[in-house]
């Protein structure tokens, strides 16, 4: 292995709506307070367009709809989101977060599972494991900001929704595609 296995899009990364949004909602380029700004944003950024204008403005239009009271947070909203869209999806080359994944993580792409799978082995013949805690030390959980358990020895994974136990036999990326499974 070498960096490039996993480090695959160190530029020209092409981000998953979900990721997009949540970026611009962090760094305050979308307002929170916007109801279901997020909702609005996914499902326009994740629709199918022929050509990069028509993204546009449908994007403009379901913006405007959603918000009709407009102001300048609703045009700031539609500003973003359409920069969004361009920066990140490209419809007359094919080109989006789908088609070029980045295997960092594994909430969209096999990812890390393409080799944490259960069926690769290190040099020493032993299983490159799928638990969660190979890589990551969980030390809080909960809905959002309803943090209900903490624990800085970690604690194991619990999916936010009642799935049993089909999260520890499947990949994240086979419900999660870039887009909130709803």
């Amino acid at each position: 292995m070498d960096c490039i296995d996993c480090h695959n899009r160190p530029t020209h990364q092409f981000h998953s709506p979900e990721r997009a949004l949540n970026e611009a909602l962090a760094a305050g380029q979308l307002n929170s307070d916007m109801p279901e700004i997020k909702l609005n944003g996914i499902a326009v950024l994740a629709g199918k367009y022929e050509t990069e204008g028509e993204a546009l403005m449908a994007i403009q239009e379901r913006l405007t709809a959603a918000y009709p009271e407009g102001g300048t947070e609703v045009e700031k909203a539609i500003a973003t989101v359409q920069r969004i869209y361009s920066q990140n999806i490209f419809p007359e080359m094919k080109v989006s977060w789908k088609q070029y994944p980045d295997h960092i993580g594994h909430m969209i792409t096999p990812g890390c599972f393409r080799c944490h799978n259960g069926d690769h082995q290190n040099e020493q013949g032993k299983v490159i494991s799928r638990d969660c805690d190979s890589c990551h030390t969980i030390i809080a959980q909960g809905p959002g900001r309803d943090v209900t358990s903490i624990n800085t020895g970690g604690l194991e994974f619990k999916h936010p929704e009642d799935i049993d136990e089909e999260w520890k036999e499947s990949r994240c990326d086979d419900c999660h595609e870039g887009v909130p499974v709803m």
